[in-house]
């Protein structure tokens, strides 16, 4: 029974969730290396993160659950990444430059 679940979707180049959904392996890819740190190939930083994951057969044989699990996982850590992101970011005052009636007098 496993080996039949691990089986590739009956569309080549699409991985099945366990909602019933179907996603191409190169999105699936994209969405993974948005979680992956670094810059570069995102392919090489998917699977560097999938690996990480537990992940250690081709992506095309990931099981429905799998699928599932891994964009959740995904998705956690993209969110994590963006929220401290913009606590990052400074605020919009500091961003602006003031305005030449607002700077100090010079003294002479």
């Amino acid at each position: 029974m496993v080996e039949q679940e691990r089986a590739p979707t009956e569309f080549p180049g699409f991985l099945r969730s366990t909602e019933g959904g179907y996603i191409k392996v190169e999105d699936f890819l994209t969405f993974i290396a948005g979680a992956a740190p670094g810059r570069g190939d995102a392919k090489k930083r998917a699977m560097a993160w999938l690996k990480r994951q537990g992940v250690t057969g081709p992506v095309e044989s990931l099981s429905p659950q799998e699928v599932t699990r891994l964009t959740a996982a995904a998705q956690k850590v993209i969110l994590g990444k963006k929220e401290r992101e913009k606590r990052a970011l400074p605020r919009l005052e500091e961003m602006v430059p003031p305005s030449p009636r607002e700077l100090p007098e010079e003294p002479d």
